[in-house]
């Protein structure tokens, strides 16, 4: 990683941030520029997730007029240099036949760009899992079909990496039934769109120290009156499960009728973790819906 120092069209000093590999090729730049105001960066360093941390400062000085003014700042990017983190989401679409399109709507995942992610694709019948962008073959427009064997109801996955930093989603299909979307909302919960609703599962802080939060909300209009069982799994980057919880939240039946989502939530420690990232695996009971989400613990 490289500071960049550029003049602006203003003659300003502009700041930037630049890639190179083993042999000095530029892989990307990204530039910082805040107009009116010179702009540095004094130092950079790597962080467990992959991206990086730079400080700074704008300055700003008008000598006839006797002005002056900085700032310090902070910029915490990813392993592109960007602000961004992956974010999966997909649609689907019964074409009949067992047939089902699927349409890729992910969003901050740069397949096609040096240094950029890639997607996974698991349709859920056992089939290979399609992969598809930096490192396999090119990604060939969003929409893609597959063809399941027997009707019935499959978990189709999309997972979308860029360097360490991965999202996850996904829906409960049925081939006979209308098509859905899962995914579009950012910022939301590690969460999965099936018959029966959305179910959102909340880990914070992230990054957490000491301890971490788990809250389960139940899907609106599901299992009146029963309990919805979800278990949390906390997993190394190697595989090892860390940690092991469950949640048990009730859904309740209103005086007019309508059903309303209980919640569960559940504090842990993380005090005995090593530093690093880990993925956080859900799965509610009996077949029900699933997901993970990447934790970063820092001490």
């Amino acid at each position: 990683m490289h500071f960049v120092r550029k003049v602006n069209a203003l003659n300003y000093n502009a700041k930037a941030l630049a890639r190179t590999d083993t042999s000095g090729n530029l892989l990307w730049k990204r530039l910082c520029d805040y107009a009116g105001f010179d702009n540095y960066f004094y130092d950079i360093i790597a962080t467990p997730d992959g991206g990086f941390i730079a400080c700074g400062r704008t300055e700003y000085y008008d000598f006839p007029a006797g002005i002056s003014q900085a700032n310090l700042y902070i910029v915490k990017t990813n392993y592109m240099g960007l602000l961004t983190q992956p974010a999966a989401a997909f649609s689907y679409e019964p074409q009949g036949a067992n047939e089902i399109q699927f349409t890729n709507l992910s969003l901050y995942a740069y397949p096609d760009s040096t240094d950029g992610g890639y997607y996974i694709w698991d349709f859920g019948d056992g089939s290979p899992p399609y992969l598809c962008g930096q490192g396999y073959a090119p990604c060939t427009g969003n929409t893609l079909t597959h063809q399941y064997a027997t009707p019935g109801t499959y978990t189709a996955t999309l997972t979308a990496i860029v360097c360490s930093d991965t999202s996850t989603v996904q829906a409960l299909i049925d081939t006979e039934s209308a098509g859905g979307t899962v995914g579009t909302a950012e910022n939301s919960p590690s969460r999965v769109l099936g018959r029966s609703g959305v179910v959102g599962v909340m880990v914070y802080p992230n990054p957490a120290q000491n301890t971490l939060q788990f809250t389960v909300s139940a899907p609106l209009h599901c299992c009146p009156m029963s309990e919805v069982e979800t278990s949390i799994a906390l997993y190394s980057l190697t595989g090892q499960l860390v940690l092991q919880t469950t949640l048990v939240s009730t859904g309740s039946t209103t005086a007019t009728g309508s059903t309303t989502a209980g919640s569960a939530s559940k504090t842990i420690s993380v005090a005995h973790l090593p530093a690093g990232l880990y993925v956080c695996k859900w799965q509610q009971a009996a077949g029900g819906a699933s997901g993970c989400v990447k934790v970063a613990v820092v001490r």
